[in-house]
C-alpha cells in the first residue's frame, strides 16, 4: 500500500471524496427565502378573504372565513365537517342543553 493512502471499502470512504475541514454537506441547502409548510398555511389564512354574508360582502382573514365556512356546514348537517369539529373538541366546549330526540316505540324502554 502506498504511503499517504489508505484502504478503501466498507466504512472507508476515499480520502479524496471526503469533505473538507470546514466544508457542509449540502453548501447550497434549502434556499433562505423558502418556507416551511407551516409558514405557507399561515400566510394564506392571515389574508383578507371577501365573504357574502346575509346579503353583504365582508372582509374578514382566512383564518375567520375557515371557521364561518366550517359552521355554516356543520349547521347544514355535513356529517363529515361535524365530525372534523368533534375531534378538535368544539362541541365539548358548549353549555347548552342537549336536545335528545325520542320515537313514540323508545319511551317504553
Amino acid at each position: 500500500m502506498e504511503e499517504g493512502h489508505s484502504a478503501t471499502g466498507y466504512r472507508r470512504a476515499p480520502v479524496n471524496g471526503q469533505f473538507k475541514r470546514g466544508q457542509s454537506g449540502n453548501p447550497r441547502g434549502r434556499p433562505k427565502g423558502s418556507g416551511t409548510l407551516s409558514s405557507v398555511i399561515e400566510d394564506v389564512l392571515s389574508e383578507p378573504v371577501r365573504l357574502k354574508i346575509q346579503g353583504r360582502s365582508v372582509t374578514v382573514s382566512g383564518r375567520e372565513a375557515l371557521g364561518i365556512v366550517l359552521t355554516r356546514r356543520a349547521a347544514d348537517g355535513d356529517i363529515r365537517t361535524v365530525r372534523l369539529l368533534q375531534r378538535y373538541g368544539y362541541f365539548a366546549k358548549t353549555d347548552e342543553p342537549v336536545i335528545m330526540w325520542f320515537d313514540e316505540a323508545d319511551k317504553n324502554l
